[in-house]
C-alpha cells in the first residue's frame, strides 16, 4: 500500500499543482467494518486507515490509494483547504458532510481516481472498477431491501449472489445496508461515480474538467450545471 500511495501521488502531481507540504500517513487498523478512510486533518495532512483484517489484493489497494489519497479524497480536500485559505471558497464550503448534496461529488471522485490516473488500462484495474461498481449496485438495492423490511436471510443470500462475494463480505455489506445513515450514503457512491466517469469520457480527461472538480465547491446541481458550461 505504501508503494501504491508514492505511485499514486507522483502521478497526481502530473494532474494537480499541490502544495508541497501535502502529505498522507498509513495506518494500520483491525476488526473495523470499514476497508479504508482517509481523515483529513489541516495543512494538507491526511491519515489514510487501511483494515488489514481483510484479504486485500494489489489492484484492490492500487485502487485504494487512488480513492482515498491520490487523487481521491485527500486531493480532493487538499485543495478545498488551499482555495479557503487563498481562494475564494466561501466558510460553508470547506466543511465535509456525510450524506448530504456533496456526497456524491466527493464519492465519485474517489470512485473514479484510477481512471483520472490513467491506471485503468491493466485487465485486473478494469475487473476491480466492474467490481466496484457491482459492489455499490448491490448495496443500492440492499437498501431499498432493508427499507421494504426483507428478512435478513434474503439480505445476505442477495449480497453474495449480485456482488459475488463471500459470506464474510455480504455479513459487513448487510450491515452497512442496515445502518440508516450509510444506506442512504451508498447512493452517493453510485450516481455521484456515474456522473463524473460519463463527463471524464466525453472530455477525455480535459484539464477542465479537474478544474471544475476539484476547485470549485460543489453540490450536485451545481456541478452538472458547471458541466454543462465545459
Amino acid at each position: 500500500m505504501e508503494r501504491y500511495l508514492r505511485m499514486a501521488r507522483r502521478d497526481a502531481r502530473r494532474l494537480f499543482k499541490l502544495p508541497k507540504t501535502e502529505r498522507v500517513r498509513l495506518v494500520a487498523t483491525h476488526g473495523r467494518s470499514i476497508s479504508g478512510v482517509c481523515e483529513y486533518t489541516r495543512d494538507y495532512q491526511s491519515t489514510v486507515k487501511l483494515n488489514v483484517d481483510l484479504p486485500w489484493t494489489w489492484p484492490a489497494l492500487r485502487d485504494m490509494a487512488a480513492h482515498e489519497a491520490y487523487p481521491g479524497h485527500h486531493v480532493h480536500q487538499a485543495t478545498r483547504e488551499w482555495e479557503y485559505l487563498h481562494g475564494d471558497f466561501p466558510r460553508e464550503a470547506a466543511i465535509s458532510l456525510a450524506a448530504c448534496p456533496m456526497g456524491p461529488v466527493e464519492e465519485g471522485i474517489g470512485e473514479n481516481g484510477l481512471w483520472f490516473l490513467r491506471w485503468d488500462r491493466a485487465p485486473e484495474d478494469r475487473m476491480t472498477l466492474a467490481l466496484n461498481r457491482l459492489r455499490w449496485g448491490t448495496e443500492v438495492n440492499l437498501a431499498f431491501m432493508v427499507h421494504r423490511e426483507e428478512p435478513r436471510r434474503e439480505l445476505l443470500r442477495y449480497a453474495m449472489h449480485s456482488g459475488l462475494v463471500d459470506w464474510k463480505q455480504a455479513v459487513r455489506d448487510v450491515r452497512y445496508a442496515r445502518n440508516r445513515t450509510w444506506a442512504s450514503y451508498a447512493f452517493c457512491y453510485w450516481y455521484g461515480t456515474a456522473m463524473i466517469r460519463k463527463q471524464f469520457v466525453k472530455m477525455d480527461g480535459d484539464p477542465a474538467l479537474f478544474d471544475a472538480l476539484y476547485w470549485r465547491p460543489h453540490t450536485v446541481r451545481t456541478l452538472q450545471a458547471a458541466f454543462r458550461r465545459l
